[in-house]
């Protein structure tokens, strides 16, 4: 399983009809499921879902460390709407066309579940977008 929605289409199948089709009341049902078979630790928050893509093991690009990995993107994608609008001066890219400024927001690096939780428990997503978003930048 890699995100809710894998474990939503997963239990689907064994819902019963008579389960209410309202999303929190079946967010909570499979909730309790997911909790009840071990799995509760794939469940993620929306907040955490944003940034969290797939879990492969690999080189954590903050730590080096090797293990379970995530997907933080460098511009957090909370901030997209607004950024994409009028960039930072910090990225230097004033006159950048849609497409290069929007390869440059999708930009991601692989890091693990610590060092992902501490970068985004020390700065909120528009200083990650505006002051960290780069690799570099977020190891200094």
């Amino acid at each position: 399983f890699q995100t809710i929605d894998s474990i939503q289409n997963l239990l689907e199948d064994y819902i019963p009809s008579h389960i209410p089709s309202e999303k929190e009341r079946r967010d909570e049902f499979i909730s309790d499921i997911a909790s009840s078979l071990g799995l509760n630790h794939l469940l993620m928050s929306d907040e955490d879902e944003e940034d969290l893509e797939v879990f492969i093991k690999g080189e954590c690009a903050m730590c080096e460390r090797i293990c379970k990995l995530s997907e933080h993107h460098l511009v957090p994608r909370a901030t997209w709407k607004k950024l994409k609008l009028k960039p930072p001066e910090e990225w230097n890219m004033p006159d950048a066309d849609p497409k290069a400024l929007n390869d440059f927001m999708h930009q991601t690096i692989k890091i693990c579940r610590k060092c992902h939780n501490c970068v985004h428990k020390v700065h909120d997503v528009f200083t990650l977008a505006r002051k960290y978003f780069t690799l570099d930048s977020l190891i200094e």
